[in-house]
């Protein structure tokens, strides 16, 4: 059976194997298997074809080492990016697994900061974690959308260089079950003459 694009990513290594090539240029086998650590490179192999195959990464150079070819991989323009089809097409079950796979790499990454060797400073460090609820319209939230696109369009590309932390940021939206109404239902609501309420 095929996997879908969202199995491919949403795997607990593939999802760190891709942050790791996020924040460079390309990255070797070796070099993903260094900053990986806990990976077994003959796994690590087997998670590039896949992810190659499915046109998420791509090999961008080639050198011969010790009579071996050594392959230097990149990810591919908006090869991480879900497409509308591929959320909507998911089944309820689908979500649930995906999701459960999400929290469970971020629960580890978060796992892998608070256990290090080491002086952990929260402050210091950058790191936190909150929920907030915004009540907002489609429009409002539309361009709160925009504006958080454009402060990562800001900062994603800086390169990656010794004097700069590492720092994952995870988003989640969760819209509210029951909780208000869409637009065009409450423009009724509110348009509705106050004696004809009570017939609701």
């Amino acid at each position: 059976m095929d996997q879908s694009k969202a199995d491919i990513l949403l795997h607990p290594i593939r999802m760190r194997m891709i942050g790791a090539l996020a924040g460079v240029e390309q990255m070797t086998a070796q070099q993903l298997h260094s900053k990986l650590g806990d990976v077994p490179l003959p796994s690590l192999y087997r998670h590039l074809k896949k992810l190659e195959e499915a046109e998420i990464i791509q090999v961008v150079d080639t050198q011969q080492m010790r009579g071996a070819t050594e392959k230097s991989y990149a990810l591919v323009s908006g090869g991480v990016v879900l497409t509308d089809r591929d959320v909507q097409t998911a089944s309820t079950s689908d979500h649930l697994r995906y999701f459960t796979t999400f929290l469970a790499t971020l629960l580890r990454d978060f796992e892998r900061y608070i256990t290090q060797d080491g002086d952990v400073n929260f402050v210091r460090d950058g790191c936190g974690y909150r929920q907030i609820p915004l009540h907002l319209t489609d429009a409002e939230f539309a361009d709160f959308q925009k504006d958080l696109r454009d402060v990562f369009v800001r900062y994603l590309g800086l390169p990656a260089r010794a004097d700069r932390v590492e720092r994952m940021f995870a988003s989640i939206l969760i819209p509210q079950p029951d909780r208000g109404r869409r637009a065009g239902d409450k423009d009724e609501v509110l348009n509705e003459h106050p004696k004809d309420r009570d017939k609701h």
